[in-house]
Parts: structure tokens; C-alpha cells; sequence
């Protein structure tokens, strides 16, 4: 899933001296939730909504993005929260309805 892909290829360009990338996957309410923690250098508070609103902070960054994502995930009722402390790293949740299958 290129979703996927992209968000652990963002956090792995983000990495920095401690060069640690964490995934949890869970149950949470009838969705699954995919959380990809890293310990990068982090999205300044003032920048986070430009880089949900498809600003890259890459030089050259002109790929899906998270606007990308989080319409995608829109259009299957999931959705991307983003959280970040500058210098600390970014957290990136994704949740996806569970869909029966029966």
C-alpha cells in the first residue's frame, strides 16, 4: 500500500542521530490502527497544518504527501492524525474501518 510505504520512507528521511522507527497495530472501535512513530528531527508546530495541507518539507518533496493520504483515507472512511515535537520525532496514526468480509 503506498500509504504505508511513503509515511515509512518519510519517517526513516527524518531520522537523525537516534535512528529508531516504532509501528503498533491495533483494534481501537471497529477500525484498525497503524501508528508509525520515529525519533526524527520533527515538523515545527506552525508548519504541521501546511504539511497536512500537502506542503513538502523535503527539497524535493513533490510526492503523494499526507494531503494525498488523508484523501485517500477519506474516500475509504479512515483517517491520518499527525502528531510532532520538533526534534523529538512525529507520530502518524492511520485508522481503516474493519469491513466484514461475510
Amino acid at each position: 500500500m503506498r500509504i504505508i510505504s511513503n509515511l515509512f520512507n518519510n519517517s526513516y528521511e527524518a531520522l537523525t542521530d537516534k535512528r529508531l522507527i516504532s509501528v503498533r497495530l491495533s483494534v481501537l472501535d471497529n477500525k484498525l490502527k497503524l501508528e508509525i512513530e520515529d525519533t526524527g528531527k520533527g515538523i515545527p508546530e506552525n508548519r504541521i497544518q501546511d504539511v497536512l495541507g500537502g506542503m513538502s518539507m523535503k527539497h524535493s518533496g513533490l510526492g503523494f504527501g499526507l494531503s494525498g493520504a488523508i484523501k485517500l483515507l477519506k474516500n475509504w472512511s479512515g483517517s491520518l492524525e499527525l502528531a510532532s515535537k520538533l526534534s523529538k520525532g512525529t507520530s502518524i496514526t492511520l485508522l481503516f474501518p474493519i469491513v466484514s468480509l461475510t
